[in-house]
């Protein structure tokens, strides 16, 4: 890179920094290890908007980790916390929202976010997973199985046609948070 020449995260700040993007939410669904966080977190950043990770909310409402709270509470209990979570956070505006991998299966879920802005699935395949998920499989409840490989096999198939229910899908295999993050931005209709 030529010493003088704007870094490319200046130069994505500066660009989507000026425009006037429509007030809908960029809400962010896909798979565990999918990087909703990572770029929801940048998006957040080069936006100016609120970033909020429905998960996180959840930690911060149980006091404990989701992964606690699956062992103590079930799913089920999980889930519904979750719908009223995501309720809550669709209802305003203006907000890049991460979902967990998981908030995109329930019908509700799905009407509530896709009337509440532009759904992107950020879409992983195994190997990406695999690959990202090595060293934390036990904060994810979901993959408490004796074989987690398999798990993840059937979840990614299981969830998939959910996902692709979603506005746009974006492959997040391999391009940076920067190309993700442009590519996100080159949907979004500009008032």
């Amino acid at each position: 890179m030529h010493r003088n020449a704007p870094h490319p995260v200046a130069k994505l700040i500066l660009k989507y920094s000026k425009m006037n993007i429509a007030n809908d939410n960029i809400i962010l669904v896909g798979f565990m290890a999918s990087g909703k966080t990572t770029v929801g977190t940048y998006l957040s950043s080069i936006t100016n908007r609120t970033f909020v990770d429905t998960d996180q909310l959840l930690v911060e409402q149980f006091g404990t980790s989701i992964a606690e709270f699956f062992k103590t509470h079930g799913e089920n209990r999980f889930r519904e916390s979750e719908k009223e979570v995501i309720q809550k956070t669709c209802d305003q505006s203006n907000q890049i929202i991460c979902t967990g991998g998981g908030a995109f299966i329930s019908l509700q879920n799905q009407s509530i976010m896709l009337s509440s802005g532009k759904v992107f699935w950020l879409d992983v395949n195994r190997n990406t997973v695999l690959q990202r998920i090595k060293y934390d499989q036990s904060e994810r409840p979901m993959l408490s199985h004796p074989d987690f490989e398999e798990r993840i096999d059937a979840l990614l198939n299981e969830r998939q046609p959910f996902y692709e229910k979603a506005h746009f899908k974006i492959d997040a295999n391999s391009k940076t948070v920067e190309e993700l993050s442009s590519q996100i931005l080159g949907h979004i209709e500009i008032q």
